[in-house]
């Protein structure tokens, strides 16, 4: 059963002030005899985070103690959500320097109102009929306060999504990100940009009619072009539209030219990027990066992976927001230096929990990272598991019946 509301108050006011008081990239020391175990995405099965509980352990401060890292996406689309949330406030009260939270794209009110991803509608209704809308605004505040990234013993970066196009991004940059709000994914949408983005062609460009428009003409950016990686633009003076080809970053664009009104608005779009990109984007094998067909972040490179992590000194990044067949998967390698980007899932069976007797469905896992040789971090991906589910009948919550029932 639910705590009574009271104590539900209480859990979420403590747990919202502790989280608020985290700057938005938190660092995490771990202990030569100790083990931090990142979990990837749950997204309300239950299952699977007691199953990882139950392996690894409670969270236990000290030398030799056990960490967690929940990177995101606790929300959505599995049914138990708020137990899980409520489980994650707890811990992190009891044990503050043992568990951490990052936050995930389905952290926002963007995702969780969605009905056909149910945290609002459908969990949230299940689990408190009468103050569905109260407690769903305190989750909601709750999650706006999460940290962005962790870095792990100056070595490895975790965000729950990736990278942005822009070059040259510090830590030091993502630390002054105001998160407390909605993830700015309207206001980046347009392939970075928002629609209505004021730009100046660079070159001369030819309209659908043929029209010249004349480098340095002024126009906005309306949407994005069937061709990948272009958009629609309008110009002064003409009534056809252009498409024009966007990178993503003004410092790379090269049919036009990105124009703010003022630097400050420049800089803010620019973390506007980087905010969405740390929640929505995903790796890809390829030297480029190119635009997420998710709509929101980017498809990052090689190249912008080797420019995060040679900018600020690390080794690699662990992330997750997407479902791996095995719960793990290095996206992006280096022959002589090792991994650079690899991705951890830790719901099994998704995105419906159900248990899967035929054997399609996915495994999940975790990273256990531990200090190695020279203090240089070791990540091994765990055991993946399936077997949490299977011989299980799958029970919504609201049928106010035992998992183990019914096997």
């Amino acid at each position: 059963n639910l705590p009574s509301q009271d104590d539900l108050l209480l859990i979420l006011a403590r747990a919202k002030e502790g989280q608020a008081k985290l700057p938005t990239l938190a660092q995490i020391s771990v202990p030569a005899s100790a083990t931090l175990h990142v979990v990837g995405d749950l997204h309300g099965h239950f299952n699977d985070f007691r199953y990882i509980i139950d392996c690894y352990g409670e969270p236990l401060e000290g030398i030799c103690g056990t960490q967690y890292l929940f990177n995101g996406d606790f929300t959505d689309r599995g049914s138990w959500a708020p137990e899980i949330v409520l489980c994650l406030c707890c811990m992190k009260l009891l044990h503050p320097g043992s568990v951490h939270l990052n936050r995930g794209n389905h952290e926002d009110h963007a995702q969780n109102a969605r009905p056909e991803n149910g945290f609002r509608d459908r969990d949230c209704l299940r689990a408190w009929p009468s103050h569905c809308e109260l407690m769903y605004g305190l989750f909601r505040k709750f999650f706006q306060q999460l940290p962005l990234c962790h870095v792990i013993e100056n070595q490895v970066a975790v965000m729950h999504g990736g990278l942005a196009r822009d070059s040259g991004v510090t830590l030091k940059e993502l630390q002054t990100i105001e998160r407390k709000r909605a993830v700015p994914t309207r206001e980046c949408g347009l392939l970075g940009y928002c629609k209505g983005q004021k730009v100046t062609a660079k070159r001369a460009l030819e309209a659908s009619n043929k029209a010249v428009i004349a480098a340095g003409s002024a126009g906005r950016l309306i949407s994005t072009a069937r061709t990948e990686a272009h958009a629609l633009a309008s110009f002064d003076g003409h009534d056809e539209m252009v498409e024009v080809k966007i990178v993503g970053a003004p410092e790379f664009e090269t049919d036009v030219d990105i124009t703010y009104s003022s630097k400050e608005a420049r800089l803010q779009q620019r973390s506007d990027r980087i905010f969405t990109a740390l929640l929505w984007s995903d790796p890809t094998n390829s030297k480029a990066s190119s635009p997420n067909p998710r709509g929101a972040g980017i498809l990052f490179g090689k190249d912008a992976t080797s420019d995060f992590l040679r900018t600020n000194g690390l080794r690699s990044i662990l992330r997750s927001h997407q479902k791996t067949r095995n719960g793990y998967q290095a996206e992006q390698k280096s022959d002589s230096e090792g991994i650079k980007c690899a991705t951890v899932f830790s719901a099994s069976n998704y995105p419906s929990g159900a248990g899967d007797k035929g054997g399609k469905g996915n495994r999940a896992t975790v990273v256990v990272v531990e200090n190695g040789t020279d203090e240089i971090l070791v990540l091994t991906p765990a055991n993946p598991w399936r077997e949490v589910y299977e011989g299980l009948r799958w029970v919504e919550p609201g049928m106010r019946r035992s998992l183990m029932e019914d096997s």
